[in-house]
């Protein structure tokens, strides 16, 4: 607060107070907090959290679940190109 807030001059009481309207909607409604696993205030208050983070759980599996899709066919593309497997050492003398 006292980062937004303070550093702004306020000329009369009726700014000051819109200032700090907006900043608790913002830090209740839109700022998500570590300590709530990520959530606003307001969603963890209102019952949607659970929701929230079981949905946030899906599209994370879901995105992994492409993420080693996409790598397994870059892996077997470079294969087929290079005949060698990714991350395979080169075989190399003894001695160099």
């Amino acid at each position: 607060m006292k980062n937004v807030v303070k550093l702004q001059n306020y000329y009369c009481p009726d700014e000051l107070k819109a200032a700090i309207t907006r900043f608790v909607d913002y830090y209740n409604n839109e700022r998500y907090h570590e300590s709530l696993d990520n959530l606003t205030p307001a969603d963890v208050y209102l019952g949607r959290g659970e929701k929230i983070l079981t949905i946030r759980k899906q599209i994370k599996k879901e995105s992994m679940l492409l993420r080693r899709k996409i790598y397994e066919q870059y892996k077997m593309r470079h294969a087929r190109n290079t005949n060698i497997f990714l991350f395979e050492r080169p075989h190399t003398k003894k001695g160099f």
